[in-house]
């Protein structure tokens, strides 16, 4: 299913970085779907020890309200438009996918998070 898949995904991130304390979404019925999976492993002591899992706390948009995920909304743009560049419409494996996904990644994290101005003296954000 898509909530499981969804949850396949989380625990890959979790084993790159560390399982996240807050995950924000949209009101897509595969999120809450995953959300409900979510408290049940909570609930399940080898899994809070092993995931790390117990702090996860999910944040939905408001129904109506489809402009308040504008920040993650952007980001996901982005995310795409570089993967349809990286693979020009090309069939990828999972392992390839991985790669390219790391790599839009880096691509990402290395945008400056504020204007920069031209002037060295300057130090406000």
């Amino acid at each position: 299913t898509s909530a499981q898949a969804f949850f396949d995904a989380l625990s890959d991130l979790a084993t790159f970085y560390r399982m996240p304390k807050l995950l924000l979404s949209d009101n897509g019925t595969q999120f809450h779907a995953a959300d409900r999976v979510l408290k049940k492993l909570q609930r399940n002591k080898v899994i809070q020890d092993t995931l790390g899992a117990k702090e996860v706390q999910w944040l939905f948009n408001p129904a109506r309200a489809s402009h308040i995920g504008g920040v993650f909304e952007r980001i996901i743009q982005l995310v795409r438009v570089e993967i349809r560049k990286m693979s020009s419409g090309t069939k990828l494996t999972l392992q390839e996918s991985k790669v390219q996904l790391l790599e839009v990644q880096r691509i990402l994290n290395r945008r400056p998070l504020t204007r920069a101005t031209a002037s060295l003296d300057d130090m406000t954000c």
